[in-house]
């Protein structure tokens, strides 16, 4: 036997099989046994036993002599036979085998040992088969066929591999994920056809409860036989379309209940406005089943183009609060509705509630509330997919068992208590009589433009809701879903529904998940459903003259108890407190007006929560205030001891008057000033404003930060003998993450800002400042302040910060450049080890040694000239003595500046790497290069200067370390 290298099967032994004949079909004599070997994504067999290949798996003994498989349909396994098993080579895949079309058929086992001969004439042949995603149909009969057929350890298998007694089943043992594909492939009708009927079932009384909702006015109990029939009507025809246009096989599709309150409420709007003028009672059906079959066709089209113009996502901006509080509303609905079909009365609403305080009506009412919680209740606890079903059929059976037990007539039930526990058994008009109603030429015109805003409600609301549906799906099946394709699905559905003078309708998500997971990918569920609605739609009788009433009222009861309770019960875990408030707030007000007034109430407390959020948010975030420039060590130094001066703040998100407020407190709480109690200034800016300012010609208060005066009370003050380095000098407000700026914002915030900041000398800087906002400042003055400075990008305006900001502190030293006797290679060393305790005389040291000029070589650079690009070999480090250099990635994205005292190429250097930037002079510039050999020389030749040469090369390192670090932070 072959030592077939597969990694880690993963079963256990359930013992020694047997396998008997169960079928007519060909056989084929074979000797020894077969190893089952299960892998993650296939199943294989094998010649000999588990122990000759190393592996845990079960052996199949068929020393019986005899394997069969059974005659099945065109494109299925057909006498199809496995040879005997003296192989020593890899096994032959079946799905290799795959036949080319539905009709074909697979290659026999006649071909395969063929095969298999013609490379190996003396081995016979060895079969495997797998499963995975493109594994053929065969191969499920193939597994279908042999889980029917073996028999051990005293039981007996049935079709899904599982045991009827006796020890576990080799399928479920093997390959447990196939198991339910080895039943569709050995009864690849029955599932889907009882899955089918269960779904109807389910269907069936929902749809009878909806036309109840939909048609609640007391004008339609005559034609109440009619509606429930276009009700299952239309049920059928959305499942029809879902069948044939949806991506998901399983889909289930049906009238759902987003769509209900918006038909009740138009279907009643038209009685109202009718019967005020006097219409008969023909012209007013007409005009509601005329209008809601033309409303839900547009409806229809609307979903198509909004999916054909990709604006699924605009749809779900429909907040879902008030989703939540609309479902809520409609869980009332459904429960107002089963109390008045239980009763026998019409309750509208809070108002009506006085018509049920009679006990005779309880009577009635009692079993259908009590049978709708334990619906409930079996949904919750039971996962069965015949649960549901079961209790459905199990209500009214148990109604006429206790009906025969008590020996009461059909005449007595029909009006017990004045009302009866079945409808009246009034002579029903055919089926194809059901349209009769449809008749354009009675249309009242003027009762549709009002319903109009309750039709584009309804538009959204089922839109948003059918991408809810799409959404529920979407996480159970594991992968994405196109939202857009989707809801065309859905329009589809609506347009076909519409034009047969049916209702609104989406995905009933709840029922394609339950389809979904009982591993049916057919959709011959769908076939199964539209034929079972349209045999109860022609039925020569009325269910309600048959089926107690309590039982349609206790599906609303069902219904509306799980909205209820999911929605104002289980929503406090799911959302915030204020949105669960805003749930609350949108069903109470839906409640006590209209759905329209409702939805506009939750939007607007929506909006108004969503600003108090944001403008709670933090829109300003305080950044190190470190530009990308290396400078020499002095101005280095001088900038570590006063980087608190400039204070750095990036903005972001839209900033409006919500904002405004929080912004303003932040930024003035990060500024420094002296706190000498000059209350005059303090009226300054008010001053200014009110005399419209010498904003460019008046010099502001401009002090040294020798002399500072205070502002208002809302910045931060210091005492006067407090360090000086703790004063604002320059403020910095990066605008690149800025959305955009309400004029509210701009005058209240940035208007008050560069006032209070031209009043004490504060230069306030722009930057990343985008072209609407930019005229928008310029429209209220605040670029015209002489305080005010604008760059482009972060770095810039941190650049000219810092520049300012050493000037101020000694105008004798250049913001970059040193001094004649600091530009020598001495001087530049001098500084670094000016703070040295280990070099406290580096001048002795350095007239001591040979010349640096010895070991360092200078080089002059013209503008625009590279001293090195990237790439090169880092085998030299550079002192800049003049000048400037700019660094560069990929030749156009810049990544820093160094000025005249810094040390570039450091890094890489002694990293031993190439060149990680380029760099190109700014100016004409002077630097003086190391190359490494020259390092080693100096070495050798003096210790003790090499030594103090690396000491100022890693100080500067680690500056430049620092500084990074800090520039980092600003970026995170």
């Amino acid at each position: 036997s072959a030592n077939i290298p597969i990694p880690r099967p993963s079963l256990t032994s359930p013992g020694r099989r047997t396998r008997r004949d169960t079928t007519d079909s060909q056989d084929v004599h074979g000797e020894g046994s077969l190893c089952v070997i299960s892998l993650a994504d296939k199943v294989e067999l094998y010649p000999g036993t588990p122990q000759s290949h190393g592996h845990r798996a079960s052996s199949l003994s068929s020393s019986a002599g005899r394997i069969r498989t059974s005659s099945m349909s065109a494109g299925r396994l057909r006498g199809f036979t496995l040879a005997s098993y003296d192989s020593t080579h890899d096994p032959v895949s079946l799905g290799a085998s795959r036949r080319s079309g539905v009709g074909g058929e697979m290659r026999n086992a006649t071909e395969l040992t063929q095969s298999r001969k013609h490379h190996h004439p003396k081995s016979k042949s060895q079969v495997g088969f797998g499963v995975n995603d493109d594994v053929s149909s065969e191969t499920d009969a193939l597994l279908g066929d042999l889980s029917q057929s073996h028999e051990y350890g005293g039981g007996q298998l049935d079709g899904s591999g599982r045991r009827r007694g006796g020890k576990r089943s080799w399928v479920d043992t093997c390959c447990p994920a196939v198991v339910g594909r080895c039943a569709d492939a050995a009864t690849p009708m029955i599932r889907p056809v009882v899955m089918g009927l269960i779904n109807g079932v389910i269907v069936l009384p929902v749809m009878v409860g909806y036309a109840q909702i939909v048609f609640k006015d007391p004008f339609f109990t005559p034609y109440m036989p009619t509606l429930v029939n276009l009700m299952l009507f239309s049920a059928a025809i959305h499942q029809l379309g879902f069948s044939l246009k949806s991506t998901l096989p399983f889909a289930i599709g049906s009238v759902q209940d987003a769509g209900l309150i918006f038909l009740s409420t138009m279907s009643s709007s038209i009685v109202q406005t009718c019967k005020a003028r006097n219409a008969a009672d023909a012209d007013i059906l007409a005009t509601v089943l005329c209008w809601l079959a033309m409303s839900t066709a547009l409806l229809g089209l609307a979903l198509i183009v909004t999916g054909k113009l990709k604006l699924a996502s605009l749809v779900q901006y429909l907040p879902l609060p008030v989703v939540g509080g609309y479902l809520a509303f409609i869980g009332l609905y459904c429960l107002e509705a089963a109390l008045g079909v239980m009763a026998g009365q019409d309750i509208a609403g809070p108002a009506d509630y006085h018509k049920l305080l009679h006990a005779d009506l309880w009577i009635l009412i009692a079993p259908g509330i009590v049978s709708g919680i334990l619906l409930l209740l079996v949904v919750q606890r039971f996962t069965h997919p015949a649960a549901l079903p079961a209790a459905l059929l199990g209500i009214p059976l148990a109604f006429y068992i206790v009906v025969l037990a008590g020996g009461w007539s059909m005449p007595e039930l029909r009006s017990a208590y004045g009302v009866g526990w079945l409808a009246p058994n009034d002579p029903e008009p055919p089926f194809y009589e059901t349209w009769a109603g449809f008749k354009f030429d009675r249309i009242q015109w003027y009762a549709i433009p009002k319903q109009l805003p309750t039709w584009f409600t309804m538009f959204v609301v089922v839109a948003f809701s059918s991408s809810l549906d799409v959404a529920a799906i979407q996480m159970e099946l594991g992968r994405p879903l196109d939202f857009n394709a989707e809801l065309q699905t859905v329009g589809v559905a609506n347009v076909l529904s519409g034009l047969t003078g049916g209702y609104t309708g989406s995905y009933i998500f709840s029922q394609t998940i339950f389809t979904m997971r009982s591993g049916i990918q057919s959709r011959m569920v769908g076939v199964v459903i539209i034929p079972f609605l349209l045999l109860m739609f022609c039925l020569p009788f009325s269910l309600q003259a048959f089926v107690p009433t309590f039982f349609f009222g206790a599906v609303l009861v069902f219904i509306a108890f799980d909205l209820l309770l999911e929605w104002l019960w289980h929503a406090r875990s799911l959302v915030a407190r204020s949105e669960y408030a805003i749930i609350l707030i949108t069903f109470a007000t839906i409640t006590a007006t209209t759905l329209t007034v409702g939805f506009a109430v939750g939007c607007g407390c929506c909006v108004l929560h969503f600003l108090f959020l944001y403008a709670r948010s933090p829109h300003v975030a305080k950044q190190p205030a470190t530009s990308s420039v290396s400078r020499g060590f002095k101005q280095r130094r001088i900038l570590a001891v006063y980087r608190k001066a400039i204070v750095v703040h990036r903005l972001s998100g839209y900033i409006f008057f919500g904002s405004a407020v929080s912004i303003l407190a932040s930024i003035k709480e990060s500024i420094k000033v002296h706190d000498d109690a000059n209350e005059a200034l303090e009226n300054d800016a008010d001053t200014e404003e009110t005399n419209g300012g010498d904003r460019n010609g008046q010099s502001p208060r401009r002090p040294t930060l020798r002399r500072r005066h205070s502002s208002t009370s809302s910045l931060r003050k210091v005492p006067e003998d407090d360090d000086e380095s703790q004063l604002t000098h320059f403020l910095l407000l990066d605008f690149e993450a800025v959305n955009g700026v309400d004029a509210t914002a701009a005058r209240s915030l940035f208007v008050t800002l560069v006032q209070t900041c031209h009043t004490h000398g504060i230069v306030l800087v722009a930057t990343g400042i985008a072209s609407e906002t930019r005229k928008l400042l310029a429209c209220h003055g605040v670029l015209e302040y002489s305080t005010f400075k604008e760059f482009n990008c972060l770095d810039e305006g941190l650049k000219f910060c810092e520049d300012g900001l050493l000037a101020q502190i000694d105008p004798a030293l250049h913001p970059q450049r040193l001094t004649p006797h600091d530009e020598s290679l001495e001087g530049i060393l001098s500084a670094y080890l000016a703070e040295s305790s280990s070099f406290p005389d580096p001048a002795a040291v350095f007239a001591s040694s040979k010349p640096l000029g010895d070991y360092f070589t200078r080089l002059t650079l013209e503008k625009g000239e590279l001293l090195f690009e990237q790439g090169d070999p880092g085998e030299s480090v550079y002192l800049i003595s003049h000048g400037a250099f700019l660094l560069r990635r990929h030749a156009k994205y810049r990544t820093g500046h160094y000025g005249q005292g810094g040390i570039i190429g450091d890094l890489d250097f002694f990293s031993n790497s190439t060149r990680s930037f380029s760099a190109e002079a700014e100016e004409e510039s002077i630097v003086h290069e190391l190359r490494r050999a020259d390092l080693n020389r100096l070495y050798t030749d003096d210790p003790r200067l090499a030594t103090m040469v690396l000491h100022v090369i890693l100080k500067s390192l680690s500056l430049s370390a620092t500084q990074n670090r800090l520039i980092l932070q600003r970026i995170v």
